[in-house]
């Protein structure tokens, strides 16, 4: 639970962030509309953990925030977070997308994990993903309703 609790609180911060930004996203069209199956520029013929890095860590705008057994690159103009494992975590290889969603002044969040080492670690830290996407999109409602 503690490792889902920190995990929780890091993505969820980054993405926060980048919630901060998303009305502007959304008036130029860069957060997406609906669920995705993979961040854009990628699909399952080419999706490694290397290529993931290479493609998250090259888009413009990016910032990278290191922690110590996950570093998270934060894409404003995807609306975007990407949590890569780091060697000391249970689950590496892995890696976490997760993206806000704004269609028709709506907000969701989207997610999809990406495990390039054993199942069962990788299932484990994707177990909390579900609930901290439902409590970031509830907090993202509230504070546009304002």
């Amino acid at each position: 639970m503690r490792m889902i609790r920190f995990m929780g609180c890091l993505i969820f911060c980054g993405l926060a962030v980048i919630a901060s930004m998303a009305p502007a996203g959304a008036a130029d069209g860069e957060c997406p509309k609906q669920k995705l199956d993979f961040p854009p520029g990628l699909s399952e013929f080419n999706l490694s953990f290397e290529n993931i890095w290479k493609y998250a860590t090259g888009l413009p705008g990016r910032v990278i925030v290191e922690h110590r057994e996950v570093t998270v690159v934060e894409v404003a103009s995807q609306c975007a977070t990407y949590a890569f494992t780091k060697e000391a975590h249970f689950a590496h290889p892995s890696v976490l997308w997760r993206y806000i969603i704004l269609k028709d002044k709506q907000i969701d969040v989207g997610s999809r994990g990406f495990g390039f080492g054993a199942k069962a670690p990788f299932e484990k830290w994707m177990g909390g993903v579900p609930a901290l996407n439902r409590q970031m999109r509830d907090a993202l409602r509230r504070r546009h309703q304002r």
